[in-house]
């Protein structure tokens, strides 16, 4: 199931396979069932999202407090002054 095999094509070129775990994530189907629960879980995750966004009276009251307050959080400063969200830092 893992054993790399070397492919060579019709006009003599070796073809680079993907390696082996690769293919067992991508192209297994008992993988499968991995990817549906993984699926699901980013699919709840984002309509119950959707849905915090809809019923809450910040997000829909034309006041714009929900986005301002995002917004402050996400991409304020902290007290010393620096930003929250630096370019190029992933932390």
């Amino acid at each position: 199931m893992f054993k790399v095999e070397k492919v060579i094509d019709a006009k003599g070129q070796t073809l680079i396979q993907d390696p082996p775990i690769a293919r067992f994530f991508f192209q297994s189907t008992i993988t499968s069932v991995l990817w549906l629960a993984v699926r699901l879980y980013v699919g709840y995750d984002f309509l119950i999202a959707g849905w915090h966004k809809f019923t809450m009276p910040a997000w829909t009251d034309g006041s714009g407090a929900g986005i301002l307050g995002y917004w402050k959080n996400a991409l304020g400063t902290t007290a010393s002054g620096t930003p929250i969200a630096q370019a190029g830092s992933a932390t």
